[in-house]
């Protein structure tokens, strides 16, 4: 009976209704957030903006979306939670999204960059310019032509300066740093466009021409402070030192592109006169010993047409080094000893003999020695602006040179190098540079025993010039090594210097071309200043310097910084 109510109770209570469930209310918006907060992007592009909803339940996710500025970005919504927004144009909006549900909202700033237009072609309107001299030193800038016109990519164009000691690119623009020439480029990474144009920098009063040059054979030896002429095509060599400051005897001559030894010079001759005869044949008068020391008194003549020597039977009549001498025919005068004994003394072809002729003011090494009239000669220089000698007639100081001084000239000097007249018409004139100060050239005509200052088109360079043109630290001056050259078949005349670079590694060589006819008729010599590259194995100093045939200048031999170590090497250089 328990059981039967225990089970009918069971019964009962499992099958009483339970209450139902209150049912929920709506999941309001809590939040809305759109990403990135903020965003770069460029004209014409797109990007995606993301927007989420808080909760993730809420029961309404809708928004809308507005745009600050819609010149500037246009904003779309797509599928529930992204949002495209467009760049139109450069500019700053903001998109702002706002939940349907409680109005919530979210901004994300966007920034557009303009659209990078390249360019197509650059122009600078111009191929060539020049620039005066009084520009080196400042900065210039240059307008650029450019299409299309609304470009924007025109910072990435580079320039550059095909000679920088010329014109430098800087930040500021381009600096004129000397005389030459520079091709200024601008051009972009690749090159596909570019422009460009050549600019000449006017050197101050001349006209800076760089010059071709060519490294001739080297000679048999080194020599330094040798004989150096040309007979007909053929350039010789006589003499001179050598490695370890010893006198040599021999000689050489260079034909068709070889050098020809040639050993049958009787005596040593170092520092010694060369003088250039009428009947073709050449003088090799005296010279020094081994290391400098002595004097010799024997006399070699060279005769071209046997590539032979054979010496005087009539000695000097004292040994004479650093000296030199001029012809009077086939006679020869001769004057200056290194400061020993000197005075003027005349070999005679008649007597076959040298005789004293009579003593000079002061004792001379290495003088201007010219003939000035048929049977006269001057003798000066080499002892400052003292007295000027003459074979025939007494000693005298033009006025000229009460003022002005001479150059130093070295072994390889002869007086016809100067010439600019025609002894065989008796016309003696010659051109030499003389010099005021360091820094005042001049050219001086010697008519006779006449001597005036020819006027020049601009001044003749000088170390401050040339420390301007190269912006060297290691520049100090033009060193001119002997007196000019003339080529009378041009009416020409080359000046010939040098300057030592890198710490004395190497040395630029300069030719002062004068271009002297017109100051022979009231006018004024034209002058142009021709320089080389630095070259690492030439000679600073005594060296043989020559007139080429084909006009060009030669240089030969000598040496750099000591006597015991001469060189070999010969150089022509191209002063046209």
């Amino acid at each position: 009976m328990l059981a039967l109510c225990a089970a009918l109770l069971t019964t009962f209570s499992c099958g009483k209704p339970q209450p139902e469930p209150e049912p929920e209310g709506p999941v309001a918006v809590t939040g809305i957030t759109i990403e990135p907060a903020s965003l770069s992007i460029t004209e014409g592009q797109e990007a995606n903006l993301f927007v989420t909803i808080a909760p993730d339940n809420a029961d309404n996710k809708d928004f809308s979306i507005s745009v600050s500025d819609e010149t500037v970005i246009t904003a779309v919504k797509v599928g529930d939670n992204r949002v495209t927004v467009t760049a139109v144009k450069a500019g700053t909006a903001t998109v702002t999204v706002k939940s349907a549900d409680g109005g919530k909202t979210s901004t994300c700033s966007v920034e557009i960059a303009a659209a990078e237009i390249p360019v197509e072609s650059i122009s600078f309107g111009f191929e060539e310019d020049e620039i005066e001299a009084s520009q080196i030193g400042h900065t210039f800038r240059l307008a650029v032509n450019f299409s299309p016109s609304n470009a924007t990519n025109l910072n990435s164009l580079t320039a550059t300066s095909s000679n920088p000691d010329v014109i430098a690119v800087t930040e500021e623009g381009f600096l004129v740093m000397g005389p030459g020439t520079a091709v200024i480029t601008l051009s972009n990474a690749d090159g596909s466009v570019s422009t460009s144009c050549t600019f000449t920098v006017l050197a101050p009063g001349i006209q800076w021409v760089k010059m071709e040059y060519e490294k001739l054979p080297d000679m048999t030896i080194p020599r330094s402070d040798m004989a150096i002429f040309y007979c007909g095509d053929e350039l010789v060599v006589a003499g001179g030192h050598t490695t370890g400051f010893y006198s040599k005897n021999t000689a050489e001559y260079y034909k068709d592109g070889a050098w020809q030894p040639l050993d049958n010079m009787h005596s040593p001759h170092d520092n010694a006169a060369c003088v250039p005869l009428a009947n073709g044949k050449v003088a090799i008068l005296g010279g020094t010993g081994n290391s400098g020391v002595g004097q010799y008194a024997n006399v070699d003549i060279y005769d071209p047409a046997t590539h032979s020597f054979f010496e005087l039977p009539s000695r000097m009549t004292t040994g004479r080094g650093l000296f030199h001498g001029a012809a009077i025919g086939n006679d020869i005068v001769i004057c200056g000893n290194n400061g020993y004994t000197d005075y003027i003394e005349r070999y005679s072809e008649t007597t076959r003999s040298f005789d004293k002729v009579k003593d000079v003011s002061t004792r001379r090494t290495e003088p201007y020695v010219f003939q000035s009239a048929a049977n006269n000669a001057i003798f000066f220089g080499g002892a400052g602006t003292s007295d000027f000698d003459r074979l025939e007639g007494d000693s005298f100081l033009p006025e000229l040179f009460k003022s002005w001084g001479l150059l130093d000239i070295g072994t390889s000097f002869k007086s016809t190098d100067c010439l600019i007249g025609d002894l065989s018409a008796d016309d003696y004139r010659y051109l030499i540079a003389i010099k005021y100060t360091y820094k005042q050239y001049g050219l001086c005509l010697i008519e006779g025993d006449e001597f005036s200052l020819i006027e020049t088109n601009v001044e003749i360079p000088y170390c401050d010039e040339r420390d301007v043109t190269f912006s060297n630290p290691n520049a100090k001056t033009i060193y001119w090594c002997t007196n000019l050259l003339v080529d009378r078949s041009k009416q020409a005349g080359y000046l010939i210097g040098n300057d030592r670079r890198n710490n004395g590694s190497e040395t630029v060589y300069y030719i002062l071309k004068i271009d002297y006819a017109p100051a022979l008729s009231s006018g004024k010599a034209n002058l142009t200043l021709y320089y080389s590259d630095p070259i690492s194995d030439i000679a600073a100093g005594q060296s043989g310097y020559a007139l080429m045939p084909d006009g060009r200048v030669l240089v030969a031999g000598g040496i750099y910084d000591s006597n015991f170590n001469p060189y070999q090497t010969v150089y022509a250089f191209q002063p046209f």
